[in-house]
């Protein structure tokens, strides 16, 4: 199990990476995260997340998180008895600055 924390880990490092997170996407790693954030143990709850947060601050990725089941997913943590893990689940990122 602690193979799969750390390569959920890194998963979530790389999709908040702004420069990194639509290749994430772009290789359907949307439904990994959303897995990462479905699990048992609240700090990747919380890490699961604080991806998603971050990745639902682009628009184009909305459709990419709800196919996942990632707003599904998120609800669910909303009802978490960890208060960090309900920060993060009601969290959204501003979208990113115009080009």
């Amino acid at each position: 199990m602690q193979l799969c924390q750390q390569a959920g880990w890194i998963l979530v490092s790389v999709a908040t990476d702004p420069e990194l997170a639509p290749a994430v996407v772009a290789g359907g790693g949307m439904r990994a995260i959303v897995a990462y954030a479905a699990g048992d143990d609240d700090e990747q709850k919380e890490e699961g997340a604080w991806a998603l947060a971050n990745l639902s601050s682009e628009p184009a990725n909305a459709p990419s998180i709800v196919e996942a089941g990632g707003l599904r997913v998120l609800l669910g943590l909303l009802d978490s008895s960890s208060g960090a893990v309900r920060l993060q689940a009601r969290r959204r990122q501003p979208p990113p600055p115009p080009p």
